[in-house]
């Protein structure tokens, strides 16, 4: 299958619930062949950074369903969130928080700005909205909410509405 931005999302958070811990950069994971394809396709760059703004809409379906499914309120669970990021994920409670709770500065000014200022990496800021969104859902599984296949359909039915008005 040929990946480009439109249809790597869900791929690429599928590929990261499987994710083999012992990829190399000889052999890379499953989601980091993703994100080569979208780059080394006909996008580009370009598809890259369409790429990173679709998973960080996905991250931001993930965390409501999450916090849906769980109670409470989603700004209560971003004021927790930047003392669980994982070590290479501090960027991502700000990312998620601009998603969701839209001020001054909208969640992809965000990600374009930690980019510029040498924060993360393109590469790592997609891997790493990836992983958390595969952990909330694997979260979800485990724990018997929902499936893994029931929280892609969702994300997916909402990057079809985003797409549809973007």
């Amino acid at each position: 299958m040929q990946f480009d931005s439109q249809n790597a999302v869900l791929p690429l958070i599928r590929a990261t619930l499987r994710q083999d811990a012992e990829a190399t950069a000889e052999d890379p994971t499953p989601a980091g062949q993703i994100i080569a394809a979208v780059r080394s396709g006909a996008e580009g760059e370009e598809g890259i950074g369409r790429l990173a703004v679709g998973t960080a809409a996905a991250a931001g379906a993930v965390t409501e369903g999450w916090v849906n499914a769980r109670g409470g309120s989603v700004a209560d669970f971003l004021d927790l969130l930047p003392r669980h990021a994982p070590p290479g994920a501090e960027h991502v409670p700000e990312i998620v928080r601009a998603l969701l709770d839209p001020g001054p500065r909208p969640f992809f000014v965000v990600m374009g700005d930690l980019v510029r200022q040498g924060e993360v990496g393109l590469h790592e800021l997609i891997t790493s909205l990836a992983d958390y969104s595969a952990g909330l859902i694997a979260d979800l599984e485990r724990d018997g909410v929902r499936s893994a296949d029931e929280s892609l359909a969702e994300v997916e039915a909402l990057l079809r509405d985003w797409a549809a008005q973007g």
